[in-house]
Order: structure tokens, then C-alpha cells, then sequence
């Protein structure tokens, strides 16, 4: 790790030449140096410029200029408050060199702003910055707003989801233009390429290749290898698939690859790896995912198909980014932790197969009875499958449990998940807290006479009774629903846990307690109360947040969204809000107090195709939520404004 230290929300990281020490960004604004013995200094503090005007604002991108070694200048990209700016722009986007004129024994940096681009829209900043093997400084910006209602992306007049090439070393302020850039003539000269959602991610191979990560919208992410004038399809298409529409234009410019969001939901870009510490890497391009924290890599010369490529390892991180120092080594920046990681060689040994009897866990085809069954009050819907639940801590240790109703578990924890058709075993997932790696999610399918379970190494599917499929997850899909933000631990909350009892009626947090398994359960808990959903007895309201709860907080706790249980329903964000990129253009609102049938909340619930939710694990229309959903809303008083 650089530095044997953690940064804070590090975003980008690159060396400038042999000797030198490398600079880190920060989301927060500052721009740090670190040299290989660990020393790290602030180079520059760039708070009150770079705001995080959104979620994914802030100082975004990082370019070292190849004169580096005279002139001791590094571009960087960020949002930033919009003063004196025109009626409607909320906030800008800039680029600005940054030279440290010296002077003294602390760094004394100039900042000079480069391109400034006006916003409206929150959200899709793109902000990637990679010189060229021409001495250009490439850039990337996203679309603009969520979905590109207003067609920026392909519009080469505008700045909007573009790779932009512009001139920053050859004298003119603020930048020079380049006659040969495609569409000097027939719209913005600084345009590159047309047809990007929001490339936060791009670097340039040995041979000049721009590689450029595009993260997708609902379905799908890519990497594309971008050439000059060329479209890249958004918004009429994800990849290879349409977007919005059952058909789409096609001008031929496919990805290199492409993957669904069962194996990742942002793409992070990467490098052709040019080292020698890795030598199944040699001849690839390594990249990753941000939210499944997956590394995969893929032939340089191209795929025959787009897929998803060779997995190479799950690192557990919220993976914000890679760097390449001057030997072609490959780092990775873990957001979440605020460390920074060398790739080595590994264990290239084959995974051994698996079974839950080999591994112990099984005892005459049963769960070992020194397994601890526990049981949520609020599940997840899983197509309607029934779950049984187990969890083991190693000997000596337990587990500690916090006043919001979180818990701290020990390395070595286990949490297992079994689903059932019927009688018939299907699935048992087993999430490991690794004590180097964090939590870990596999997946093992039971055979057909219920004995044994097999680890899978990837995703598949299964028949069901009745016509039904059943989709087991990837490795790298567990992380999508068991993030960072979500805490990875889901279902085992002392929200979900308390109205349990033990077989001797004894609340289960207190036999827990009493028994060994937890230090102690606080004596004022601020955890919500949760209610089984379906139990037609309870509360309407709390039946619905616990619903929300057990399906949707995991990831809607973020961008003005709060679907915990803990939230009120201002804070939830749900309410008279209009919906992002709806497909439903005649009711365009979250939810419609009174009227159910207009909101997109219920539609999205009723629905089985790309915009259902949940979007992962389920395929079949869970009809009781969907009831459920109508009284909730029904119920509700008018907005305000009504």
C-alpha cells in the first residue's frame, strides 16, 4: 500500500517519470505527493474550487503533462460552484493546470483554469484526462443529465458526452485547437469522438489505442477503443443492445466489450498492461468494476465477441480506479478503505472444486448443527423461493452490536442463505468475512436428491417447477446488492433480527447475548422496527418501509435517496419527484399520493423486463408487494402543491 496509509476518497493516482514521486487526488480537493519510501506531502489544497456538487463531483481527473520534468505542471479535472453564472447553470465542470511556481519550502501552486463547461444537470461528469501519444490532452465529459433527454451525447455542437482534443502545451492560452480534429467544421473543434453516457475512466496503450470506459445507464457497461469522428451509440444504445426503444440506430461502432449489470454496475477503465510482475497479463488490457469490485482482463488485439472477459480476481474494494507507473506496474484505488494496492503475481493455483459437505458445513445433507439459524423479518423476494438462514463465528469470538443496529463481525465470520422450490434445495449462498479481503459471496447448487452442494465458479441457471427459471448469481454480482454503502452485511441487522425468539421465547439479541454469540445488546437501541410485510395485521406504513427496507435500501440510501426504514418519507425522496429517465413519459412521477396506478414506483415493482425492481434475483412479479404498494400509495395525502 503507498504510503502505508489511507487516503480520503482517493479518485485518481499517477507517477510522471522515474524518481518521482506520484500524485494522488482526493474527491475532496486535495492534491497529494507520495515518494516510494512513504513520505506524503499536500502539494495543493483545492477544497474551495473542487465541490462535490453531487455524489459523483468533486476533483475527478489527473493528467501528468509529458513536460513534466521543465515545467512541473499536472492537469486536473472537477465540478465546482457556478458564481456570476447564467440564469439555470447550477454548477460547472473545469479543467485546470496547476504549476507549482515555488518559492518557498511548501508548494506554491497556480491554478490555471483551462475549459470550463457550464451545467445544469446534476450527475454524469465523465472527467477522465489522458495525454495522447500526439502531446493532446484528451478529455471526457458525460452527457449531462440522467438519460440525456435533450441529445447531447450524439450532437457533436455541443461538449456534452464527448471525448474532447485539445492543444494545452503549445503556447496558446487557454488551449489551442487542432485543424484535424472531425468536426472543426461542422461543430464544436474540440471533439474528438460523439456517443458517451459517462466515460470517468480512459488511458492510451503502447500502440496509441484510446481505451475509454463508458459506465452504462440500466443493463449494460463498456469499453470501447475510440478512433477519431467515430459515434459511440449513446443514448440509442447500451453496448451493443438498445437502450430506450425495441429498435435503434447501428453505425457499426461496437465495444470491445461489454458486460450486464449481473456482473458489475461501473465500469472502471484500466491500462494494456506493459510489466513484468504479472505475466498472465502480458498482451491485456486490465480493468474492473466499481461496484462488484471485480478485475478482468482481455486480449489487446480485441475480442471475437463482446463478453465480459477473463476474471482475474475479486478484490472486495469499491474499485475506483487503476495507475500504471513508469515500469508498467498496475496499481488499484480502493474509494471506500482510502488505500492503494499494488497487482502481483497472486496464486495462479486453479480453484479447487467444492462442495458445503467438503468444506463442513453439511451433516447427513443438513446444515451442521453448530450453525446458528437466525431468521429477517423483512426478506428480500426471491421469485417466491422459501430461505432458511445460518451463521458461524469462530471459536472464542463474537460478535458486537451497535446502538443503530449494525453489527462488528470477527474474520472468519460465515453467513449461509438457502433457498428452496418447494421441497426441493436449490441454492445456498455463503457470504466470508476474509480477514485480508473483506466479505467475500459465493454461490453452491444443490444436486438433485438434496445430498450436496457445489460451488459454481460462475453465474448460471436453473429450471423450477412450473416453467419457472432460477438465476444463480456470479461471484462478482453479490457486491451489487452487498456494497460498501450498504455496510455488505444485509439482512443480518438487529432491525431484521428482533422480533425473533428463541425456542425457550426468549428475545433472540438477549439469548444471543446471554448465550455467547453477541458481547451485549445496547439498553437504548436506535434501529427501526421493522414488520413482515405481508402480515396483513400490521401497520400499512410499516408494512411498506419494511418492504422498501428488505428490498430497495441497500442501494437506494444515496442521490437525495433514503429508502431505509429510519428515513421519513420526506427524506426518502420518493414523493411528487419526478423520475429519472422514466419510461413511463405519461406518469413521470415516483410516487402520485392517491394514485397508484400512475406511479412509477408500482410500475417498477409490477414489472418483469430491464426496468423491474429489485433488478437482480428476481424474475417473477412479487403480486402481494405489488398490493401492498397500491393501498401504501392510495392512502397517501396530496403533495403539497396539489
Amino acid at each position: 500500500m503507498f504510503g502505508g496509509r489511507a487516503f480520503a476518497q482517493p479518485t485518481r493516482l499517477a507517477r510522471p517519470l522515474e524518481g518521482a514521486p506520484f500524485f494522488v487526488l482526493e474527491k475532496g480537493g486535495r492534491v497529494l505527493r507520495v515518494r516510494d519510501d512513504g513520505d506524503t506531502e499536500e502539494w495543493a489544497d483545492l477544497a474551495s474550487l473542487a465541490r462535490e456538487v453531487d455524489e459523483e463531483g468533486g476533483l475527478l481527473g489527473l493528467a501528468i503533462s509529458p513536460d513534466y520534468a521543465k515545467t512541473g505542471e499536472i492537469f486536473v479535472s472537477y465540478t465546482t460552484a457556478a458564481r456570476e453564472a447564467p440564469e439555470g447553470v447550477k454548477f460547472r465542470f473545469v479543467v485546470s493546470r496547476l504549476r507549482d511556481v515555488g518559492g518557498g519550502e511548501l508548494p506554491n501552486v497556480v491554478v490555471e483554469p483551462v475549459l470550463t463547461i457550464d451545467r445544469t444537470d446534476a450527475w454524469h461528469h465523465g472527467g477522465a484526462l489522458a495525454f495522447g501519444p500526439d502531446r493532446a490532452l484528451y478529455v471526457s465529459t458525460g452527457d449531462g443529465a440522467f438519460g440525456d433527454p435533450r441529445r447531447g451525447a450524439p450532437n457533436p455542437n455541443t461538449l456534452f458526452g464527448k471525448i474532447l482534443r485539445i492543444d494545452v502545451l503549445g503556447g496558446e492560452r487557454p488551449y489551442g485547437l487542432y485543424a484535424d480534429n472531425p468536426f472543426v467544421l461542422s461543430g464544436r473543434a474540440e471533439v474528438y469522438a460523439t456517443g458517451f453516457r459517462n466515460p470517468w475512466t480512459m488511458s492510451f496503450g503502447p500502440t496509441g489505442r484510446l481505451w475509454v470506459a463508458d459506465v452504462g445507464h440500466f443493463r449494460w457497461e463498456e469499453i470501447d477503443a475510440v478512433e477519431r469522428g467515430k459515434h459511440y451509440g449513446w443514448p440509442d444504445r447500451e453496448g451493443t443492445h438498445c437502450a430506450f426503444a425495441a429498435t435503434c440506430p447501428d453505425d457499426g461502432t461496437h465495444p470491445v466489450v461489454e458486460y450486464s449489470h449481473v456482473e458489475g454496475q461501473a465500469v472502471v477503465g484500466g491500462y494494456e498492461y506493459r510489466g513484468k510482475n504479472v505475466p498472465r497479463f502480458d498482451g491485456k488490457y486490465v480493468y474492473g468494476d466499481f461496484v462488484s469490485g471485480r478485475i478482468w482482463t482481455i486480449p489487446t488485439g480485441g475480442v471475437t465477441r463482446p463478453s465480459v472477459g477473463e476474471d482475474v480476481v475479486d478484490t472486495g474494494m469499491f474499485l475506483a480506479g487503476f495507475a500504471e507507473d513508469v515500469d508498467g506496474e498496475l496499481s488499484v484505488i480502493d474509494y471506500a478503505t482510502g488505500k492503494i494496492f499494488r497487482l502481483d503475481p497472486g496464486d495462479d493455483t486453479p480453484e479447487e472444486a467444492a462442495t458445503l459437505a467438503s468444506l463442513g458445513c453439511l451433516r447427513d445433507g443438513e446444515m451442521d448443527p453448530r450453525l446458528v439459524p437466525y431468521g429477517v423479518v423483512a426478506p428480500l423476494y426471491s421469485d417466491g423461493l422459501a430461505k432458511r438462514r445460518w451463521i458461524s463465528v469462530p471459536d472464542g469470538e463474537k460478535l458486537s452490536l451497535h446502538g443503530d443496529g449494525t453489527f462488528d463481525f470477527p474474520p472468519g465470520t460465515m453467513l449461509l442463505k438457502e433457498f428452496s422450490d418447494g421441497p426441493h434445495k436449490v441454492e445456498t449462498r455463503m457470504m466470508v468475512n476474509d480477514a485480508a479481503r473483506g466479505w467475500l459471496g459465493y454461490s453452491f447448487a444443490w444436486n438433485a436428491d438434496g445430498t450436496d452442494a457445489s460451488l459454481l465458479p460462475d453465474g448460471a441457471s436453473a429450471p423450477l417447477a412450473a416453467g419457472r427459471v432460477w438465476d444463480f448469481p456470479a461471484r462478482s454480482a453479490c457486491a451489487t446488492c452487498h456494497n460498501p454503502t450498504a455496510g455488505r452485511v444485509l439482512g443480518f441487522q438487529a432491525s431484521q433480527l428482533e422480533p425473533h425468539r428463541d425456542g425457550a421465547g426468549t428475545p433472540i439479541l438477549e439469548a444471543w447475548a446471554k448465550g455467547g454469540l453477541v458481547h451485549a445488546v445496547p439498553e437504548a437501541p436506535a434501529w427501526p422496527k421493522l414488520v413482515n410485510p405481508y402480515d396483513e395485521r400490521a401497520d400499512l406504513d410499516t408494512r411498506a418501509r419494511s418492504y422498501i427496507q428488505g428490498n430497495c435500501a441497500h442501494c437506494h440510501r444515496t442521490r437525495g435517496f433514503d429508502f431505509r426504514a429510519s428515513a421519513s418519507l420526506e427524506e426518502m425522496g420518493l414523493l411528487c419527484r419526478t423520475a429519472y429517465a422514466t419510461h413511463f413519459p405519461d406518469a413521470p412521477e415516483l410516487v402520485i399520493p392517491g394514485k397508484p396506478e400512475s406511479s412509477v414506483l408500482v410500475r417498477r415493482v409490477a414489472d418483469t423486463g430491464d426496468i423491474r425492481m429489485p433488478p437482480l434475483g428476481r424474475r417473477v412479479v412479487d403480486d402481494a408487494a405489488v398490493r401492498l404498494f397500491e393501498r401504501w400509495i392510495g392512502a397517501m395525502p396530496p403533495c403539497p402543491s396539489e
